[in-house]
Formats: structure tokens, C-alpha cells, sequence
């Protein structure tokens, strides 16, 4: 099925439902807690599928149409968030031209919304005057620091039997923790945006096969790989924690703020794969769904998935538990 097979008004209705989709993305992305980062995806791709379809002004206006809302409430965003979808679509364009395999995809996809974040922040500080970054982080503080008022939680804590001083005292180590979720932040967003740019590339090579474009399939999830050298990543995020233990430059904060990015977006990376190795060793053994699923639920309840996954995705870079073949 190809675009090129519909007469005027089927393109029309085509074009309109596009946009519709685009509008709909961008309301999830910005108002739908939880799943935002699936909004985040699916932004670009009806422009994306009409630009590799050879009607890139149609895609250029689909963008524009989809992010008007936004345009609307908040102008700075709106451009941003709308140069972010072209950008995707005629980035896909392009790849597309070269053959590209699909990690690249997902790599400049990743990077286009990463970009659009940091972007953001930095012509919205302009255009208000106010540095966006520190006012969320003074925002964030000042409710994170009065969670000991909260009416909801104090009555949840006395729900759960506990009185007011045990109350007190896990709100205090709660607190303790929140207080570092900013400094994450950067990595957080990396990690996510990251996801965001697999379901956008798994998405848009489903809907390209049945409108003739030609996009590399992603592998089985159960033989993604990566190549060695992204263990250089994990070790230079350990590195840079250490370096305040032996060297000091007057900056500790900085170097352990960095590198415990560095580490947040590494090891969600090997967690991706661990999950992968391990779906891998469901596939050569042949376990059934159900017991698939049960066998994560527990790892994930008892024995922490997490940290579990990540090691067994560098674990198998080393020693090939799948028994991939590789160069």
C-alpha cells in the first residue's frame, strides 16, 4: 500500500488523520503522566511517513498543524517541539537514502529529542528571563521539603498503622533521597528520550512495510546486541566518581554529578541488552510466556531486575551467553 495510491480526497482524509495523530502525540507527551515518553515517539512519525513518501511539504504542514496547541500555550515550546518532528522526518529521509542500519536511526532519533529538552531550556530561559533549569530545581525543592505537611501521606502513614514519629522519620529519609532526583535529571531524560527513540523506530518500520519504505527491521529482541567498546562508557562513569577520591580539583560535586549520569545512562543502556540476553536465553531453551513472565515478576520482586539485568548485559558481551554470532 503506498500514499501514491489514493486519489485527492483519500490523501486529504489521509492527511488530516496524520495531523490528528501528531495533535494527539503531542497531548500525550506533555499532559499524560507515565507514559510520556510514548508521546515523545509517536510525535514524528506521521510527518516522517509522508516525508519518506516523497510529500514533504504535507509533512512540514503536518508537523506545524500538530503542534499548534502548543504554539498557543507556550510559543517557545511549540517551535522547538515542531523543529524537533521535521528534524526526525528528514533525518529518517536521509538515513533512508544512505541505507542506514537501524542503531543509527535510533541514535539520531534519541539525540533529536535529547536536543529538543536542552533546547528548550535554553531559549525559554531567554525569552522569560529566568533560568528554567534552576527554577524547576527551587520548585522541586520546596515541595520535596514540605512533605512532612502533606495531609495525604500523613493519613497513608497512619493507615499503615505507623505513628507519628515513624511517620517522621521514613518522610526524613524519603526526603534525603528526592533531594538527588535533580542532579539525575540529565540522565534521566537521556534514558528516556533513548526509549523513546527504539518504540519511534520500531513503530515507523512497522507502518513503512505497508506503505512500501523501505526500513531495516529491528532484530528479535532477543538478539539485540551492542558492540564491546560501550563498556568504555560504564567505566569512565566510574572513573569520574573516583577522581574527587585522589585528585582534589575543589569541584567533588561536579565529578560525582557527572559520572553519576554518566553511569544512570550506561547501565540503562546494559539493562536494555541484560533484558534482551535474557529473553535470548528464553528463546534457545524454549520457555513458555507464561512462565517467562513469571520468571521476571519474581526476578523483578525478589532478586532486584535492575541490577541483575545490567550485569548480565555486560556479562554477555565478555562471554556470549546466547552464543551470538559475531564479527
Amino acid at each position: 500500500m503506498s500514499f501514491d495510491n489514493l486519489n485527492k480526497t483519500e490523501k486529504r482524509l489521509n492527511f488530516f488523520l496524520l495531523s490528528l495523530l501528531t495533535l494527539i502525540a503531542v497531548v500525550i507527551a506533555f499532559l499524560v503522566p507515565l507514559i510520556g515518553y510514548l508521546g515523545w515517539a509517536l510525535m514524528p512519525l506521521p510527518a516522517t511517513l509522508l516525508v519518506l513518501t516523497g510529500r514533504k511539504r504535507d509533512g512540514v504542514i503536518c508537523a506545524v498543524l500538530g503542534t499548534l496547541v502548543l504554539l498557543f500555550f507556550d510559543p517557545v515550546l511549540g517551535a522547538v517541539i515542531m523543529a524537533a518532528i521535521i528534524g526526525a522526518a528528514f533525518t529518517y529521509k536521509r538515513l533512508e537514502e544512505e541505507n542506514a542500519p537501524a542503531g543509527r536511526y535510533i541514535i539520531y532519533i534519541s539525540l533529536i529529542f535529547t536536543g529538543a529538552g536542552l533546547l528548550y531550556l535554553l531559549l525559554g530561559s531567554l525569552a522569560s528571563g529566568i533560568n528554567l533549569a534552576s527554577r524547576f530545581v527551587e520548585t522541586y525543592r520546596i515541595y520535596i521539603g514540605q512533605l512532612e505537611e502533606d495531609a495525604a501521606l500523613l493519613a497513608y502513614g497512619r493507615m499503615m498503622g505507623l505513628g507519628s514519629e515513624q511517620i517522621s522519620g521514613v518522610l526524613e529519609q524519603t526526603q534525603r533521597v528526592l533531594f538527588y532526583i535533580p542532579y539525575m535529571m540529565p540522565g534521566m531524560w537521556i534514558a528516556v528520550m533513548g526509549f523513546a527513540g527504539i518504540i519511534n523506530y520500531a513503530f515507523s518500520a512497522w507502518l513503512g512495510q505497508k506503505y512500501g519504505i523501505r526500513l531495516k527491521k529491528l532484530p528479535s529482541f532477543g538478539k539485540w546486541d551492542l558492540p564491546w567498546f560501550y563498556v568504555w562508557g560504564v567505566i569512565a562513569g566510574i572513573v569520574v566518581i573516583l577522581v574527587p577520591s585522589f585528585i582534589d580539583f575543589g569541584a567533588d560535586t561536579f565529578f560525582y554529578v557527572l559520572g553519576a549520569n554518566l553511569l544512570l545512562v550506561f547501565v540503562f543502556i546494559y539493562f536494555i541488552l541484560g533484558l534482551a540476553v535474557l529473553w535470548g536465553l528464553f528463546n534457545r531453551f524454549r520457555i513458555q510466556l507464561i512462565w517467562r513472565i513469571i520468571i521476571l515478576t519474581v526476578l523483578a520482586f525478589f532478586f532486584g531486575l535492575v541490577l541483575i539485568a545490567p550485569i548480565l548485559g555486560l556479562l554477555d558481551i565478555w562471554v556470549n551467553l546466547r552464543r551470538l554470532k559475531r564479527e
